[in-house]
């Protein structure tokens, strides 16, 4: 697969994720209600409430000291004030700049599996390709050479491999070891059972040089109540827009 394609794949299962993300807020609050409890004195503040029920209610505080959200949701502070404004919250990037001003508590992460597995294949492929000389590099499969290729299969082609050259008496014991610490670090599931798998394992696969934060991700539950602020602070932007619209023909 090229470059092109894969920029493009990648481009398309972003763009599919934050659709997902965003049906799922229009769908959570799709009977909500948005009102004004709070406006002057340089405080804001909006609750956005179905009728007759709590679920996923919460309330938008806006102040010159920051912007809080509390409700049936995951409350979430923001380093920014009301200069800030009702548009900030209802901008377009989401994913990056919007959740840049979340205070640093409130950026919760999680293990990335993915991106563990991916770590620890291209180390295991880094690390064959140490022990290898040339005559042998020419017979290996092709992903020892471009090691940087993004395929879903990888993990278990290498693992697969592994396991061919230990049957076939090939330094038995590197293989030996690299097949079992594959197998135990696919099985790993939290970040730190992979800090401490580094650590132990860390010559052998390559992963001296491991940092925490490239195997979390940001998560999913706090992309979900961003997605559901974001849709509330849309809607409010509109009755905002409407009510400054009819005050403007009123005066006419």
């Amino acid at each position: 697969m090229n470059t092109e394609q894969s920029k493009a794949d990648y481009i398309a299962a972003r763009k599919a994720i934050e659709d997902g993300r965003r049906a799922r807020a229009a769908e959570n609050l799709s009977e909500h209600v948005y009102t004004q409890l709070v406006a002057g004195n340089g405080v804001e503040v909006w609750r956005c409430k179905a009728p007759r029920s709590t679920f996923y209610a919460f309330d938008i505080m806006m102040t010159r000291f920051g912007i809080a959200i509390v409700g049936d949701t995951e409350n979430m502070t923001f380093v920014v004030g009301n200069s800030y404004g009702m548009e900030f919250l209802a901008g377009k990037d989401i994913e990056y700049y919007i959740h840049s001003k979340l205070d640093a508590k409130c950026k919760e992460v999680e293990f990335d599996q993915d991106c563990w597995r991916e770590q620890v294949v291209q180390g295991a492929i880094a690390r064959i390709r140490e022990i290898s000389n040339d005559e042998e590099m020419e017979k290996w499969p092709a992903w020892v050479n471009d090691y940087d290729q993004q395929n879903a299969e990888l993990y278990a082609q290498v693992l697969s491999f592994a396991r061919a050259m230990y049957e076939a008496e090939m330094d038995t014991t590197w293989w030996s070891d690299l097949v079992d610490q594959l197998v135990e670090a696919e099985d790993i599931e939290f970040t730190e059972q992979a800090m401490l798998f580094a650590q132990e394992y860390g010559e052998t696969m390559c992963l001296d040089d491991l940092e925490q934060s490239s195997i979390e991700k940001t998560r999913e539950s706090v992309f979900g109540n961003l997605y559901m602020i974001n849709h509330a602070a849309k809607a409010i932007m509109a009755i905002k827009a409407l009510a400054t619209d009819v005050g403007v023909h009123s005066s006419e």
